[in-house]
């Protein structure tokens, strides 16, 4: 394995409780589907992709990935259920444990009514990323097409597998620069640097610190086009402005200069890294420096800086970060990322298959691996919004009412940039109160 599907490994191998580590790829499909075409996709998919067909654990004392054959894909499973218990029946089938001594992916096909069909695909991500994934929709849109057309599948050879890139990864010279990077940024880390909004007074980790909830909003079209507005002038991309939104949140909770806000960065630099079926981002702490009487302008490019500064020193594994602050003593454990940013500014596409009307679905984990993730989803105008978060740590009511700030912050700093941060959370409560932002969040 590489070094960070160790880590995920020995995470979730520890871990008491269910598994924070599986990915859904969920599609609602209407019209007549081919079963047979979905099945050969899936099958075909496998066989292209040794990740997909490999089983993960113990081989004496090393952890490692072993590669089955070429064979048949498991069969694939199918329910049958009402519609008005279709969302309770999604929850349910996502949450299912993946046996990893097994395989890494399973497929479930539910019939919700005769034209409508859901197809549930689980991953773990020991075999996925959000690029990885982007391929596995790529290829199952083409392999499906393939099928119904009869014709042979349009797709390149796959270059690199996951166990050669594993080795490779292992032998490669490893640049001293990075380390003494991420040692001098975390090394002088204030001991009351801030990553959550989670405090005794909003709660505190129970019986279940796995469990996660998810509520919805959205950042409506006209706060977009001004994020936009505000990235031309200030030349940065909308990561930089919600980065900098985030971290005038965690600003707030106790007024700590020194803020953590983590985010994935993809490892993914060549184009043989663009099909492998494994983790490959890097889940990096940007240390921001929030000063009340700077202009959030100012907060920005600060942002900005530290985020070019992560991609560029990005060749290290979470675990090696984590070890690197215990070691210095500020801070332990999980704790140095609890609140993350995931920011997909590119525009969604649906997959195109013969006779069918494809629509992704985001269904709830039920999990949480941090006590709060914002993910923010370009569509065509506006964003779509996901806020994660640990219910053992947040009331549903104090986790509407941060979307609710975060959206409120954002128009407030969109309509003016050169406010002070100061300034800023002056409106926090506002946005509900003149009746922009999300109002009322959706919980799922």
């Amino acid at each position: 394995m590489t070094a960070e599907q160790e880590a995920i490994w020995l995470d979730d191998h520890l871990w008491d409780g269910e598994s924070r580590y599986i990915e859904s790829w969920v599609h609602r499909l209407e019209g007549p589907l081919d079963r047979d075409a979905v099945h050969w996709a899936l099958e075909r998919i496998v066989a292209r992709h040794e990740g997909l067909r490999s089983q993960f654990g113990l081989d004496d004392d090393r952890l490692v990935q072993r590669v089955l054959p070429e064979r048949q894909a498991r069969e694939l499973e199918t329910v049958s259920c009402l519609a008005a218990s279709l969302d309770d029946t999604l929850k349910e089938l996502v949450r299912r444990p993946l046996d990893l001594a097994e395989s890494p992916m399973r497929a479930t096909l539910v019939e919700v009514a005769q034209h409508t069909t859901v197809l549930v695909v689980q991953l773990h991500h020991l075999v996925m990323d959000s690029w990885a994934l982007q391929t596995f929709e790529r290829e199952f849109e083409e392999h499906y097409r393939a099928y119904v057309e009869r014709r042979p599948a349009e797709v390149s050879p796959v270059e690199l597998q996951p166990g050669a890139h594993a080795v490779a990864e292992r032998s490669t010279w490893r640049d001293p620069s990075v380390r003494a990077y991420w040692r001098e940024n975390l090394g002088a880390l204030s001991p009351d640097a801030a990553g959550t909004l989670a405090t005794d007074s909003v709660g505190r980790v129970g019986e279940h610190p796995d469990r996660g909830g998810r509520i919805t909003f959205e950042v409506d079209a006209d706060t977009a086009q001004c994020v936009r507005t505000v990235c031309r002038r200030l030349r940065v991309t909308p990561f930089a402005v919600f980065a900098s939104i985030v971290s005038v949140l965690l600003h707030s909770a106790g007024g700590a200069q020194d803020v953590i806000v983590g985010t994935p960065v993809s490892q993914r630099d060549t184009a043989s890294h663009d099909q492998v079926m494994a983790p490959m981002v890097a889940l990096l702490p940007l240390r921001v420096s929030v000063d009340a009487d700077a202009s959030f302008a100012e907060l920005v490019a600060h942002a900005r800086t530290r985020a070019h500064e992560a991609i560029t020193y990005k060749d290290i594994s979470y675990g090696e970060l984590v070890a690197m602050t215990r070691r210095r003593g500020q801070v332990g454990g999980r704790a140095l990322v609890r609140t993350v940013l995931v920011v997909d500014d590119a525009q969604p596409s649906r997959m195109q298959l013969p006779g069918l009307e494809a629509r992704r679905v985001y269904v709830d984990s039920g999990v949480s691996k941090f006590d709060l993730c914002f993910t923010l989803v370009a569509q065509d105008r506006d964003y779509r919004g996901f806020l994660d978060y640990a219910v053992d740590l947040f009331p549903a009511g104090v986790v509407e009412r941060i979307t609710d700030d975060f959206v409120a912050l954002l128009d407030r700093a969109c309509d003016n940039p050169d406010g002070t941060v100061a300034w800023l959370l002056e409106g926090i409560g506002e946005g509900a109160r003149r009746g922009t932002g999300m109002g009322a969040g959706v919980r799922q």
